[in-house]
């Protein structure tokens, strides 16, 4: 792409010369302005080379960046719902570990006999 607008501007430039100028006048300033001429489209090609390079490792890159955070918003949300279920699971685990100490505090107050046999019970190693 940057080959053709470089014809159609050296293209334009020249068929403005040369509406401009006589012939004559246009060969001498070609003449004259060849190697700046030759130049500039040199780095203009060149510069436009470099942008598209870069414009494509940024794009590239871009890219990456959200395809991972994507994948981390991912792993995030997954981590979040195992901590909750976790959570919840762990509260009716305190739940149901209350009730029984409940339970067996008023088993041991209704029975104090009971405190005793569970005391002479051998101890488990």
């Amino acid at each position: 792409m940057t080959e053709k607008v470089i014809v159609v501007g050296v293209w334009f430039v020249s068929t403005a010369l040369v509406a401009q100028t006589e012939l004559g006048i246009l060969a001498k300033s070609v003449t004259e302005l060849g190697i700046t001429l030759a130049l500039v489209v040199f780095f203009v090609w060149q510069t436009y080379i470099r942008e598209k390079g870069m414009n494509r490792r940024i794009n590239d890159l871009e890219l990456y960046q959200k395809d991972k955070v994507i994948e981390n918003s991912e792993k995030v949300t997954e981590a979040m719902v195992r901590s909750a279920n976790a959570t919840e699971q762990q509260a009716d685990a305190t739940q149901a570990m209350s009730e029984r100490l409940e339970h067996l505090a008023t088993t041991l107050e209704a029975r104090p006999c009971a405190a005793q046999d569970l005391m002479q019970l051998p101890q488990r190693k």
